[in-house]
């Protein structure tokens, strides 16, 4: 009986979604969608359908984790805790990494005629937002001033805050940028290992980290820009949820919503796994009132966006300045992501013939990113956590309706979820070296187009 309720609860759940979905769709079909070619059209419906399978396939999982004696989320492997050894080996591995890529990115310079020394090389980063992530650390926020100087005020502080403290060491602002990044991709590795293994066997979770270190777009984790902090920060926030840490989970969520302003979407599996805590905890626990403090713990995760805002007030008057600055110089807003899908379809097709290094230095790989990501998603999403599809949810929607979207497969590398659910995708043997070829071939070429400045972004 309760199994048949439950069903019904998950179909009208499914259903409204979708419904939903097919509403806002049909909509812009009808409106501002009208404009775009058959193939616009068709890849914005694809979208659609992708998203309303993911959606569908979370469902089920999320009631399930919201059900009383549902699985234990807390229990975390021996193996995970106890081997030094491993995180040891994950720590180097992953700073490897990326100073391999550093030195690829000198070696694809160095053959293609450049003259740049190796310190050289790393001032390709200055053509990206690298550079203004180092003007902010040097200069903070300007009041007045050039306008390219002014519109800074749309990249968040986070990650510049802890450039500026270690600038105090490391003279050299990009060396200091670089430190960071590579430490804080290689803290990441290490709790993510720990994470993953409170679900999955160690060969799963190290297999998850490879696929972070591969998935392409990777190598901006090696970069003076902000994805290496917000993966550790949005890492380290889940594993703490999942191991009761809850005001310092919620904590370091905050200041990932205060490096990128994506990072409030961690609300949801917060909330997802605080309901979870609830429905599965002693209600002799919740009368010393800790039900009320770990409910409040949650306002930390959007207080560092609030925070942000406060600082544009500070800087301008109006603490929604930033959203007006990307409006006006980056002709950035909030859109459909469907909408997304069909002017980078559009871009695909009208840049075909007499773009190259746009076509496969930005429009082919966003569209790629885009689409390889829901497919990803979709086919694990039975054998993922619940709270893990529904920040994958929550993220997608954010991030790939930008109305003028450039950087898809660095945004969804930044998602911890996508080298989970890889992970989860091949267990089989053959299966994981199929996608690990594809993986370091669409990352080496992404690599060289970054390298030689074909609008990588």
């Amino acid at each position: 009986m309760k199994t048949e309720k439950t069903d019904k609860i998950n179909k009208a759940i499914s259903c409204a979604g979708v419904a939903v979905l097919a509403f806002f769709f049909l909509r812009w079909v009808t409106g501002s969608g009208a404009g775009y070619s058959l193939p616009g059209k068709t890849a914005a419906l694809a979208s659609v359908v992708l998203a309303a399978a993911v959606y569908w396939r979370f469902v089920p999982e999320w009631i399930n984790l919201w059900n009383k004696n549902s699985a234990d989320c807390c229990k975390e492997k021996t193996v995970c805790d106890n081997n030094a050894d491993v995180l040891v080996k994950i720590f180097f591995s992953c700073a490897a990494v990326c100073v391999v890529t550093l030195i690829i990115i000198y070696g694809f310079r160095y053959t293609k005629g450049y003259s740049d020394t190796f310190y050289q090389s790393i001032q390709v980063w200055g053509e990206t937002d690298a550079n203004h992530y180092m003007d902010i650390a040097r200069d903070w926020y300007l009041k007045e001033g050039e306008w390219d100087r002014l519109v800074q005020l749309v990249f968040l502080p986070g990650y510049p805050v802890v450039v500026k403290l270690l600038s105090f060491v490391v003279k050299d602002w990009y060396i200091a940028g670089i430190a960071i990044s590579i430490t804080a991709f290689s803290l990441a590795g290490c709790i993510f290992y720990k994470l993953m293994c409170l679900d999955y066997s160690h060969t799963d979770a190290i297999r998850a980290v490879k696929y972070m270190c591969i998935i392409p777009a990777a190598f901006f984790f090696a970069g003076p820009m902000s994805e290496s902090l917000f993966l550790l920060l949005t890492v380290s926030c889940i594993y703490c949820l999942r191991t009761k840490r809850w005001f310092l989970g919620c904590a370091l969520g905050g200041y990932a919503a205060f490096t990128r302003s994506i990072g409030i979407t961690l609300l949801v599996p917060a909330v997802m796994e605080f309901v979870n805590k609830a429905v599965n905890t002693d209600k002799e626990e919740y009368k010393t009132g800790k039900f009320i403090s770990d409910a409040a713990s949650l306002l930390l995760i959007p207080s560092g966006f609030l925070i942000y805002c406060i600082i544009n007030y500070m800087v301008s008057g109006n603490p929604f300045k930033f959203m007006e600055y990307q409006s006006v110089h980056w002709s950035q807003n909030l859109g459909w992501f469907f909408n997304t899908a069909a002017y980078q379809i559009e871009l695909v097709a009208s840049n075909w013939a007499d773009n190259f290094k746009m076509v496969y230095g930005l429009w082919l790989p966003n569209v790629l990113a885009f689409f390889a990501s829901l497919a990803t998603v979709l086919s694990s999403a039975k054998k993922l956590r619940a709270s893990y599809t529904g920040w994958f949810i929550a993220y997608f929607i954010v991030s790939m309706g930008a109305t003028w979207l450039l950087s898809a497969p660095r945004y969804m590398a930044a998602l911890m979820v996508l080298p989970a659910a890889l992970s989860i995708l091949t267990e089989d043997k053959k299966t994981d070296i199929k996608y690990t070829c594809c993986c370091l071939i669409f990352n080496i070429a992404y690599l060289y187009a970054f390298s030689m400045r074909w609008c990588v972004w």
